[in-house]
């Protein structure tokens, strides 16, 4: 079996797979395994065993073989089995891949597990609930989207869009239709500002996309704050006309 090689210039990890001539290293993974992205981990992780034919050792369907062979019904004359030499081999390259695509924060729950099975496992029962919990939080995040909380509309599509990303990267991805309709129904909750902008965006005949929004909403801001700065500026016209009123009333008393 060949040997894990890291490549400590860059993010990546890199393992020499079995069966590949020595100067041919492929990308192992493309992410490393957090406590957030275990979902989105595991679903990579395992085509490359099925494609090595590990899966069977994750499940736990190929068991570790006997270590020694018998050549008398006695047992006195013992030999090593070849089948468990192979055995550990790919066992313990199936426990360095695994290792190799750890983050450095989960290094350390996995020091006492020796086989890769055991270090399957460990993972799944540390980080399967906490992540099946932390998407269904995003979720929530989600589906309670609400402008009223955003100053700027560019605020609200940014925490839009950082949702749906932390989402993707806990392996569970929002279609760009349900992220619009997410942000559609964020806005509903100012109908005054966003109630007629909302119902011509659902009324299209074609569905608008995350990017056609994003310019939709920037630009349907220019008008609102056109309309805020004449406010503002008739409330200072009027103040100024109630200060002039009562600087100048003095004035024409004494000169009544």
């Amino acid at each position: 079996m060949m040997s894990p090689v890291i490549d400590s210039s860059s993010s990546s990890t890199f393992v020499q797979l079995p069966g590949a001539p020595q100067h041919v290293c492929i990308q192992l993974m493309p992410i490393q395994l957090t406590k957030h992205n275990y979902l989105l981990w595991k679903s990579l992780f395992i085509p490359i065993l099925k494609t090595y034919d590990m899966l069977n050792l994750a499940e736990g369907i190929e068991q570790c073989p006997s270590q020694f062979l018998t050549s008398t019904s006695d047992g006195e004359d013992k030999k090593e089995d070849p089948a468990y030499t192979n055995w550990i081999k790919r066992d313990q390259m199936f426990l360095t891949w695994i290792n190799a695509s750890l983050s450095a924060s989960l290094l350390r729950y996995t020091r006492e597990c020796t086989s890769g099975r055991a270090l399957w496992l460990h993972l799944e029962n540390l980080l399967a609930k906490n992540a099946a919990c932390h998407v269904l939080g995003l979720k929530g995040r989600l589906q309670n989207l609400d402008k009223r909380r955003y100053c700027r509309m560019e605020d609200y599509l940014n925490s839009a869009k950082q949702i749906a990303n932390e989402l993707e990267a806990a392996g569970s991805p929002v279609a760009d239709c349900e992220l619009v309709s997410r942000i559609l129904e964020g806005l509903l909750l100012q109908p005054q500002h966003y109630a007629d902008l909302v119902a011509s965006i659902r009324t299209r005949p074609k569905p608008v996309t995350l990017q056609e929004l994003h310019g939709l909403l920037l630009g349907h801001i220019i008008p609102l704050s056109r309309k805020f700065k004449i406010t503002c500026s008739l409330f200072s016209f009027l103040i100024m006309l109630i200060l002039v009123g009562w600087i100048t009333f003095p004035y024409k008393l004494l000169h009544r």
